[in-house]
């Protein structure tokens, strides 16, 4: 059913062919997520390799590298917010001054799977195609498009590991007490030894400061508001930490919840939520917080400091759910891929509700899931379009099965065409890097047991060296080589490049295995990966009388459903085929899952209708 040639209805013969004009408009992107300096060699190496390409590509396109060669230094690529010059030349290519951007890989791009997919789709329909040289993806080509949705996806798992590292060594740092920020706290002065480690950094007593933070603890206690503080301490002439007569009632609020005045550190005040967005929400509850005591003096007393905790509580109002929780506003996107596909004839989404087995659940629609009035849904004209019933999980799973039964996807070859785009991107380079460290190191301990030796010999031969002086100085150069020698043993001990190769290309596989994998029950088909669901699938409608209707992207923009409430509408597109699922099959199929099939809900048969969108 998914292997061999395509089939009469599969959606993708009908996707139109662009045909590129001779001589093409290019623009050329090129990115870094940091400035450190090898990051800002990378850079250069991108550009000069974005000069050779276009060279061998003279007389089919037309670039400058002046101005059609835009450049974002420092931005992380997991959102757009900030890339100033990227947004620059999407914009650019919309307004229709580009034909094509060329780009080293789609990480360069974009490490949001959605952000990259949405922008690829938007792009065609302006006429310009992105062209991912080390992954030979060209965006107008249809067979590259899975292949971009598996390498973005790649990209952002990528990246989301990255996150996962940082967040690590951030949890290693606060169990040794590191110092956060810039110091800049009223009543201590930064005392950093070492610029280039924050480990020894710490904060000194700035006594006449320290007056002042004392003095608004002790107002606070003494029932005073903020704004009554801030004019009692600009009208008797206290200075803020930067040395300004203006105080503002934020930063004695921000000095009466720093913990660090008793002495010690206090982290996760506010969390990332989101590695690709960057997200961060502040931590609310100050028992879910990390602290640790530091190596500098208190100004205020834990007690003292609780206190003014519960005097300042006493004169804010707050937000409470039902169990008496502190709430916080906001939208919660759910990962189920039904959830995001799917649409109730009245235009509502379906919600899903866990069952009391792990696993299974059901689907309704929030039309009915949200307990609004029969009144208030006929106001809203969903009466006799909703879906009252809810759907059970492995019933979509059936009907996703049998809707995919007019496409045909050669699963091994796509896995194939993965696994080479990927092992052609990767190149070991650390190979020579530490090849060059080893030889760097090895190096090193010669020239210290040369110094060694010197040493020695200007001893023995009575010079004006003591012997004191002597064993100072060989016990730090043998400290060095000692020190020289662990490194050595490090990097000798490494996992070799061509190992670290094999080792990735295993934990691809089993990625892609995981993702692209149609999991069988003897010899049965039992559910689509959601990889397949999100690439092909635009839309799925639930009607009355047990009709679904699955709706095929058969052009390369993928149609995003982000409102609340969208009419899918089947009437101009093309209906490919339909087919009916009854109580034998339903049976048949749960059966293998071992799940329960009621006979009464299936008296009248489940039709589903498959098109294809050109819109």
């Amino acid at each position: 059913m998914y292997e061999g040639e395509l089939n009469e209805f599969d959606a993708r013969q009908f996707i139109k062919k662009r045909k590129p004009a001779a001589i093409r408009r290019v623009c050329c992107l090129t990115r870094v997520s940091t400035l450190h300096e090898q990051q800002t060699n990378a850079l250069e190496n991108q550009n000069e390799w974005i000069a050779d390409l276009v060279k061998k590509h003279k007389g089919e396109w037309t670039f400058d590298i002046e101005y059609d060669l835009y450049v974002d230094r420092g931005i992380s690529g997991t959102g757009m917010k900030k890339r100033t010059e990227f947004n620059d030349m999407i914009a650019k290519c919309k307004a229709g001054k580009y034909d094509l951007i060329v780009t080293r890989e789609v990480s360069r791009f974009m490490r949001n799977a959605a952000l990259t997919l949405s922008l690829v789709n938007d792009l065609a329909d302006c006429g310009v195609e992105v062209y991912f040289v080390n992954d030979g993806i060209w965006t107008f080509r249809r067979e590259d498009y899975f292949k971009l949705t598996i390498m973005a996806s790649y990209a952002q798992q990528e990246s989301e590991k990255i996150s996962e590292r940082v967040f690590s060594g951030q949890a290693i740092s606060r169990k040794k007490g590191t110092h956060y920020g810039t110091g800049n706290i009223l009543g201590y002065d930064l005392y950093k030894p070492d610029a280039k480690s924050s480990e020894r950094t710490t904060y000194i007593l700035n006594e006449e400061q320290a007056k002042t933070v004392r003095l608004i603890y002790s107002l606070c206690l003494q029932g005073k508001g903020m704004k009554k503080i801030k004019y009692y301490l600009e009208e008797h002439g206290y200075k803020t930490a930067k040395g300004h007569s203006v105080w503002h009632v934020t930063t004695i609020q921000h000095i009466l919840r720093n913990y660090t005045y008793t002495g010690s550190y206090e982290y996760m005040k506010s969390v990332t939520i989101d590695p690709l967005t960057h997200k961060r929400v502040s931590q609310l509850d100050r028992d879910k917080r990390q602290r640790k005591e530091g190596k500098f003096p208190a100004i205020i007393d834990i007690d003292t400091w609780e206190e003014a905790q519960k005097q300042i509580d006493s004169n804010m109002s707050h937000g409470f759910d039902k169990d008496g929780k502190e709430y916080r506003r906001g939208m919660h996107k759910g990962k189920n891929i039904y959830c995001h596909k799917m649409r109730c004839s009245c235009g509502r989404r379906f919600r899903f509700d866990m069952g009391r087995k792990a696993d299974s659940g059901v689907y309704r629609c929030y039309s009915f899931a949200s307990g609004d009035s029969r009144k208030i849904r006929e106001q809203r004209g969903e009466i006799d379009n909703c879906i009252e019933d809810g759907i059970i999980d492995w019933k979509l799973d059936l009907f996703t099965v049998r809707a995919f039964q007019y496409l045909s996807i050669n699963v091994e070859e796509v896995k194939k065409k993965v696994h080479q785009v990927i092992a052609k991107v990767y190149h070991p380079k650390e190979a020579t890097q530490m090849s060059e460290s080893q030889e760097k190191i090895e190096k090193d301990i010669c020239d210290l047991e040369m110094q060694k030796s010197k040493l020695l010999d200007i001893f023995l031969d009575g010079g004006t060296l003591s012997k004191e002086e002597y064993q100072r100085k060989n016990k730090e150069l043998v400290d060095k080589v000692q020190s020289l020698k662990n490194e050595l043993n490090k990097v000798v001990g490494c996992e070799s490049p061509v190992d670290s190769k094999q080792t990735l290309l295993k934990q691809v596989d089993n990625f892609v295995n995981c993702m692209l994998e149609f999991p069988i029950i003897d010899d049965t088909i039992i559910r689509v990966p959601e990889a397949y669901i999100e690439t092909y699938i635009q839309s799925i409608k639930a009607c009355k009388g047990n009709v679904f209707e699955f709706t095929i992207n058969m052009k390369k923009q993928k149609k995003q459903m982000d409102e609340s409430k969208v009419i899918i509408d089947n009437s101009s597109n093309i209906l490919f085929g339909e087919c009916r699922i009854g109580y034998e099959e339903a049976k048949a199929y749960a059966n293998k899952l071992k799940r329960k099939v009621i006979r009464r809900q299936w008296e009248t048969p489940v039709i589903i209708r498959v098109y294809g969108s050109m819109n």
